[in-house]
This record gives C-alpha cells, structure tokens and sequence, in this order.
C-alpha cells in the first residue's frame, strides 16, 4: 500500500526488542520517519506478560505449572481432584513409578490448596485477556479493566476467594474429600499462604509495571479529552494537564523542517466549546464522541476532528494481526503453497469479512457462471 509514513500516525506491537529497542528497533527507525507517531506495546501481550511474571516470581506456581497447564485445566483438577488422586494412588500401589512421583505431587496441601487458589485468580486475568483481545478494543478500555483486575487481585490477596473457601470448609483433619493430604501440618499450610500472598503481591505489581502510567498517559489524555464520560462536573479548566500533555506531545518535537501536525493555539481555543458541545449530546462514550466530532464538528473545530482521527487509529492491539497471520496461514497451506498473493488476499478477505454460508445469495453467482464463456469457466 502506498501509504506516505507520515501519515501513519500509530504503531503496535508485540513489544519485542526488534520492535521496541530505543536505538535500531522499528519503533525508533518510525520515529525518524514520523516524530509524532504514537507507538503501542500491545495490551494483551502486555497482560499474558504480566502474569508470567508473576509466575516466574514464585517456585510454588512454577512447580504446579510443570505438573498441569493452566487455565481449564485447573477447573478440571478442581472438580476431579479427588478421582484423579485415587486412580493414580491405585497405579502406584500396583509399583508404577511415574504414578507414585505424580501422586507426590498432586497429594499435598498446597496442591490443592493452590488449585483452589488459582481457580478464584485465573478467571480475573482470562476476563482481562479477553477485554484486551476483543477486535473493538480502543484506548478507553485500557485503564478501567486495569484498574478493576488490580482491585480483585488486591481482595483477593488479603481475602480468600469463594473457590479457596470451599476448600477450607471441606478440609478436615489432614483429608479432603476423603483423600488424605500429605505435608499438611501447621508448618506446610503457613508456608502455603505465604507463597500465595506473595504470588498474588507479584502478580499485582507485574500488572501495573506492565501498564505504567508514565507509559500510557499519551492514550489516557486522548481518553480524558474524547471520551466525555471522563469529563468533570465543572466547566471551568476541563481537562487542563490532559490538553497541555497532548500539546507538549505535538510540540516538542517540531523542528525547522517538521511539519506542524496539530494547531495547538486552535486545540487549546475551542477545548471548552468542544467539551461543552459533546457533553450536551448526552450518553456520548469514546467511540462516538469521536464519531460525532468527525461527522458534525469537521469544519467547525478541525484541530479536535483530527484529534479523534488520531484516536481512532492508534492500534492498542496486534491480536487483529495476528489473527490475520493465522488465516493466512489455514488458507496457504503446504499444499497450496503455490497460491498467489492477490488470491491469498482475496481468500482472506472472504474468510473474514463475507457473508456465512447461512445468508450467502448463492441465485446470483450461479446465475453469472452460467453465462460466462466456457473458457472463464
């Protein structure tokens, strides 16, 4: 696509060191390129990151994941723990090796003590990871689920969640579910809560390292400026230090011989009459705030209309593209390897964005292959 760089003004990313480094990255070769791009490491890698951080940090959880995957998997184990634990113990009996080092594992309190845990934990982070890996994902939606999953990983760090007290109430005496637990003395149960509150600690920390505010404020001014849910009650100096950061973003790198991208004197001028106009729509959310400032505002206050151009455009996700990766590669396969680009294209654009078979018209190209010349055919 002929597309001039400096028109594209966002770029996201896995947040590999190929794509992020600060001196030979892609990021900093596109800086040159486009000094007021706004580049984006990828929210949902962000947050599979985060909690691999935290798993890294604490050997309990490392050594649970080396014995079962998480997330269903450890639905599964929870409900069938107990059946899980009598077979193998029968395979054991019977002088299997694997089965008695496998029952060593799985038999002990923080096995399954962890197994609860992780039950009322994975769900809070599987709700961010789908949050994130939505295709209308915009930069709105960053910090609420941030903040609410950092305030159920906080709850749940000083108060058990619901999986984990059933646990505790059906523990009696060493045995659960009739299974006796191994290395369940007073010494092992404290060892576990310790490991948990530290596993949770890390995985809250690793979140909001891997979503600094430092890092995201040019995303939270857009936000804060387009998004007329986030305006104050007040009319007077709405959203001043997200007006002066996005102005210092669109300024500071002008040089001689870069080009204004934005008038800030402009931006700065019409905010209050912007802001007013939007919040009188009533109801307005990011979307289509931005949507109404280009479609009723773009001669009016053309500075704020491509001010929500920018917004709109500004990918806070690769998952589309990845997704897009993994069509193409169902659709080029080994055996039809020899396909060419434009057909591939072509495929991928079906695949995607045409109609199911359900609602697929088939009268009409029928109709038009039946009249074509035998040799189109």
């Amino acid at each position: 696509m002929d597309i001039a760089l400096s028109r594209v003004i966002g770029l996201g990313s896995d947040g590999a060191s190929v794509m992020m480094g600060r001196h030979g990255g892609v990021v900093a070769l596109f800086k040159q390129a486009n000094p007021f791009s706004i580049q984006v490491h990828c929210v949902a890698h962000r947050a599979a990151l985060a909690a691999l951080d935290a798993e890294k940090a604490v050997e309990n959880i490392r050594a649970y994941k080396n014995t079962i995957s998480l997330h269903r998997a450890v639905e599964a184990m929870k409900h069938n723990w107990a059946a899980v634990a009598m077979e193998i113990n029968e395979e054991a009996v019977g002088g299997n090796n694997q089965a008695q080092g496998l029952l060593g594992q799985i038999q002990t309190y923080s096995f399954i003590a962890l197994t609860h845990a992780l039950a009322d934990l994975l769900p809070v982070m599987t709700k961010l990871n789908l949050v994130f890996q939505k295709d209308n994902v915009n930069l709105s939606s960053i910090r609420p689920i941030v903040q609410a999953s950092d305030a159920a990983f906080t709850h749940l760090r000083d108060v058990p969640g619901p999986e984990e007290e059933t646990f505790h109430a059906g523990y009696k005496d060493g045995t659960y579910k009739d299974v006796k637990l191994t290395n369940s003395s007073d010494h092992f149960i404290e060892a576990f809560k310790e490991a948990r509150e530290r596993y949770v600690q890390h995985l809250i920390d690793a979140l909001l390292d891997r979503f600094p505010e430092d890092c995201m404020d040019v995303l939270h001014c857009l936000d804060a400026l387009l998004n007329p849910s986030r305006y104050p009650q007040t009319h007077s100096a709405l959203q001043e230090p997200a007006i002066r950061r996005i102005i210092c973003h669109f300024t500071s790198l002008e040089s001689a011989d870069t080009a204004t991208l934005i008038d800030t004197v402009s931006l700065r001028c019409d905010a209050l009459a912007v802001m007013t106009a939007l919040r009188g729509y009533g109801g307005l959310h990011f979307s289509t705030a931005c949507e109404v400032l280009i479609r009723d505002f773009n001669k009016m206050y053309p500075e704020w209309t491509k001010l929500a151009k920018i917004a709109c455009v500004i990918p806070v996700s690769s998952v589309p593209a990845e997704r897009g990766f993994s069509l193409q590669n169902r659709i080029k396969t080994k055996q039809r390897r020899c396909l060419a680009e434009n057909k591939v294209t072509r495929l991928m654009r079906i695949a995607s964005c045409g109609e199911t078979l359900g609602s697929f018209d088939f009268k009409s190209p029928a109709a038009q292959f039946s009249t074509a010349k035998k040799r189109k055919k």
